[in-house]
């Protein structure tokens, strides 16, 4: 068994990595895979020419450390990625991706018109707009978060980690020996 990178992609993509074998596959497309050269030996198959139409077997586990149940996705490789493309991770496509996701987050309405899982990022024309926008992206019945809500969790992290140092540094002035 090999740890591997996967990385969901739409066609177009997955088109920006050159294949040295086989072809690439479309948005709905199901069940098939693009690997990195690296694997071609690495799964014992001896050209990029053999590898295409064979299958591998990716392990997801649900993103829940307490529950441990694995799902086995089984793909055929549609293609193969140049050798020169390096550090390359398995593609699939975005259909196998959400239907993988929906798996790890133990979440079936993950990614359909109930839960549609899209990240927007909105642009305000002045910083004074920023708490107005969202809001009214909350009342939305969506989740919101600014630049500053994000530094004021950093800020929280590092005063933490401040008066961890501070109580570690005050230990051996006053510890008994």
């Amino acid at each position: 068994m090999y740890s591997v990178d996967v990385e969901v992609v739409p066609e177009y993509s997955a088109r920006l990595r050159p294949l040295v074998a086989g072809s690439y596959f479309s948005d709905d497309a199901t069940g098939q895979a693009i690997i990195p050269y690296d694997y071609v030996q690495t799964f014992g198959w001896g050209s990029a020419e053999e590898a295409v139409g064979q299958q591998v077997t990716l392990q997801m586990r649900r993103q829940n450390l307490a529950n441990p149940e694995t799902k086995d996705y089984t793909f055929t490789v549609a293609g193969v990625i140049d050798k020169t493309v390096s550090q390359s991770p398995v593609l699939v496509s975005i259909a196998d991706g959400m239907d993988m996701g929906r798996f790890q987050r133990n979440n079936a309405k993950l990614y359909t018109d109930e839960q549609p899982g899209a990240t927007v990022m909105v642009k305000v024309e002045s910083a004074s707009q920023v708490d107005a926008v969202s809001r009214a992206v909350k009342v939305l019945g969506f989740g919101a978060i600014t630049a500053g809500q994000i530094l004021e969790r950093i800020n929280v992290v590092f005063n933490v980690i401040q008066i961890g140092l501070g109580a570690s540094a005050a230990l051996p002035w006053w510890w008994p020996q």
